[in-house]
């Protein structure tokens, strides 16, 4: 657990190793702002209160348990090698002005609980692999969604995500014209 009520800076080579650990991390002035945040860890817990970009680069897949940005920056979350999956455990990706970038270089993503920006634009991509929506994305102000899986597919997770069903839990009839 990691608690400041300022920036948390990256020290320039790996700066938490425990790959099996969920890392909690609280601070009020971004968290790896300037170089970003190098780490090799299973699950993140954040929450950035006040101003600053949060800027973490993961050595493996990641599981995001909850990412809290009220603060004023962007946020950006990539593992290296391995995907991004968006936990049922956690509140999912609350930001605020900033714009929240998730990037699976070398796989999926998957959206288990809900992201929502106040203020700025959502882009994910899944390099090697699906992007599955099983919750929702909400950009309530200026912003774009952004969807990208070149080597992959954008699809809903049809057992949670359930507004093309009708209330029999078929498809909707009407959903023709839209495809």
């Amino acid at each position: 657990i990691i608690t400041a009520w300022c920036a948390i800076t990256a020290s320039g080579d790996r700066d938490s190793v425990a790959t099996n650990a969920i890392l909690v991390i609280v601070a009020g002035g971004g968290i790896g702002a300037a170089n970003g945040l190098d780490v090799d860890i299973a699950s993140l817990d954040l929450g950035n209160a006040t101003s600053g970009n949060v800027v973490l680069t993961n050595a493996g897949a990641i599981d995001l348990i909850d990412v809290d940005n009220s603060g004023t920056g962007d946020t950006s979350i990539t593992p290296t090698e391995g995907a991004i999956v968006v936990t049922l455990a956690g509140d999912g990706i609350t930001t605020a002005t900033g714009d929240l970038e998730l990037y699976a270089g070398q796989g999926r993503v998957d959206l288990d609980s809900a992201i929502t920006t106040t203020g700025g634009g959502v882009a994910i991509t899944a390099e090697l692999g699906d992007i599955r929506i099983g919750d929702g994305i909400r950009v309530a102000g200026d912003g774009d969604i952004e969807l990208r899986a070149p080597e992959g597919s954008v699809i809903n997770d049809t057992t949670r995500v359930t507004w093309p069903r009708d209330g029999s839990g078929a498809f909707e009839s009407e959903l023709d014209w839209v495809l």
